[in-house]
């Protein structure tokens, strides 16, 4: 029987291919919440604030790319939402890291800090 910890994250190789990090759900969470300056009340809140928005897109965006969570999985970390607004938010998060550069530079900060934590 696989271990059940391990079903929820994927561990990144460097380029040595050596396993270099793993990255959490709970790291990815954490990381998001410092970068946009949202605290896990305002995230799990009904907030339309901009900050707030941005921080579940980039929760709910980058479970989906560093992890193996299905939507219904992700909803505890991005603020307990309905399955429907995880795929949109998913979708938005892809659109956004394309077409808004500081929204791009907000996403490498907290991948960058993702780095840090997890190494």
């Amino acid at each position: 029987m696989k271990n059940s910890r391990t079903q929820f994250f994927r561990n990144i190789p460097d380029v040595s291919g050596k396993l270099s990090m793993q990255i959490t759900p709970q790291s990815i969470q954490e990381s998001a919440l410092f970068v946009f300056g949202v605290s896990k009340i305002e995230l799990e809140s009904r907030s339309r604030k901009r900050n707030a928005a941005e921080c579940r897109h980039v929760i709910a965006g980058l479970l989906d790319k560093y992890t193996t969570l299905r939507h219904v999985q992700i909803l505890k970390y991005s603020g307990n939402r309905e399955r429907s607004t995880i795929s949109h938010s998913i979708d938005v998060f892809k659109d956004l890291c394309e077409s808004d550069k500081v929204f791009a530079k907000k996403v490498i900060n907290v991948e960058q800090r993702l780095e840090g934590v997890c190494a």
